[in-house]
């Protein structure tokens, strides 16, 4: 099978789709693409279903080498990227010919990037889903970050020489200067605390720190 291989992983670089939320109500967290709508517009570009596997990139890209003609996209945090040396734009479907390698260097606005292949990763689905939960080691690739010499099969890539080149608009990142408001859900424990625990919950800021994980 067609595949692409490893050659450096970057920091944190994960096998994601769209999680298994089916298998939360047995205690396994979901999981998935921490940013759906960039991952979907990248399997989008390629013809891939929303569910198809991709490459999730913290921080610092991976290097890839191709061992076949396929389709790419690359979508989410601002980077540069570049195949067999010369550079290829974000948010539009990429020809790779079997033989080139692809570097994506370090992610220069935003924290996660995603790389989309015409016809998804394929490693095998644990609990339905391909995504990586490195916590518990499920799915993905022994449920842990990649490594140099992994080799992850893909299918051949079947698109249309139209699909060439095909783009979007980049998708705005937020503005992070400013505190964000966010929306919560009461959950069924919500009566557990008193009132005010709640008001204090609801109306603190915090901070996300290098210290948060995925």
């Amino acid at each position: 099978m067609p595949e692409m291989r490893i050659i450096h992983p970057g920091p944190f670089t994960t096998v994601q789709d769209l999680g298994r939320t089916q298998s939360q109500v047995a205690g396994f967290p979901a999981s998935g693409v921490l940013d759906r709508q960039a991952a979907e517009i990248g399997n989008a570009l390629v013809n891939n279903r929303d569910e198809a596997a991709v490459l999730e990139i913290f921080l610092q890209g991976p290097t890839i080498y191709f061992t076949h003609a396929t389709y790419i996209a690359l979508t989410g945090a601002q980077l540069v990227a570049t195949l067999d040396g010369h550079t290829i734009p974000m948010y539009q479907c990429q020809r790779v010919q079997a033989g080139q390698i692809l570097t994506i260097g370090q992610l220069q606005a935003g924290q996660v990037a995603y790389l989309a292949v015409s016809g998804g990763v394929r490693v095998p689905r644990v609990l339905g889903s391909r995504s990586t939960t490195t916590r518990i080691q499920l799915g993905g690739l022994n449920g842990r970050i990649l490594e140099s010499g992994d080799r992850l099969p893909v299918m051949q890539s079947e698109l249309m020489p139209a699909y060439y080149h095909r783009s979007t608009a980049a998708l705005a990142l937020p503005d992070l200067v400013a505190p964000l408001r966010l929306r919560i859900l009461k959950g069924p424990q919500w009566s557990w605390f008193n009132q005010a625990t709640q008001d204090q919950f609801i109306n603190s800021q915090y901070e996300v720190t290098k210290d948060a994980d995925r």
